[in-house]
């Protein structure tokens, strides 16, 4: 009975150390379980700050680029404005530059009507300075005539003051030789001296 005993204590003994064994296991597997749990939470604290600093990198980011954008598309509003105005005042010199080409075409067509209408003008004024230094150089010489026909007409009271009188009618042909007006003014009197010299 004693050894019987015995092995059953023996028998307890080895499943004590067993248990304890199993409890020892159990007691490093939970220690490593605590640890892998808490490394977890460690590595899910930092997976979480690394995706959180991630975020806000990327946030920070979109917000640079949609920055940029409103300031490029702001730029390229400014760009398209200054281009239009810039097209505005092109449009306007263009039309002004016309505008004075043509302005200076019609001066320059008025400029020509003028002056033909001067050289004109100038050259029938000189023709009637001509005309009419050719009649005052005609008067100067027919002025002596002028004044025998008058000696002859009204002082001379002893002659008859007809046409018929040769004396008369030859002063008349004095007067009138070698002189002879301008077409439009002179006709009429040219004719009128011819026949005085016929007469004579």
């Amino acid at each position: 009975e004693i050894e019987r005993l015995r092995g059953d204590a023996d028998l307890l003994q080895h499943k004590k150390r067993e248990a304890d064994t199993a409890r020892n296991d159990l007691s490093r597997l939970k220690d490593s379980m605590v640890d892998d749990t808490r490394r977890a939470k460690e590595n899910e604290s930092m997976r979480q700050k690394y995706v959180d600093d991630l975020k806000n990198k990327m946030d920070d980011e979109r917000r640079r680029l949609e920055s940029q954008l409103r300031e490029f598309e702001g730029e390229m509003r400014q760009e398209r404005r200054l281009r239009e105005e810039a097209e505005v005042r092109e449009h306007r010199l263009l039309e002004d530059a016309k505008r004075r080409q043509d302005d200076n075409k019609a001066r320059r067509v008025k400029e020509t009507e003028a002056r033909g209408k001067f050289e004109t003008e100038r050259k029938r004024l000189n023709e009637a300075l001509k005309m009419t230094e050719d009649i005052s150089g005609k008067l100067r010489e027919v002025e002596p005539r002028l004044a025998q026909v008058h000696t002859d007409l009204y002082i001379q009271g002893d002659k008859p003051l007809t046409l018929n009188n040769p004396a008369t009618l030859g002063s008349f042909a004095q007067v009138g030789a070698g002189y002879s007006l301008p077409p439009s003014l002179g006709g009429s009197m040219n004719n009128s001296i011819a026949g005085a010299e016929g007469l004579a």
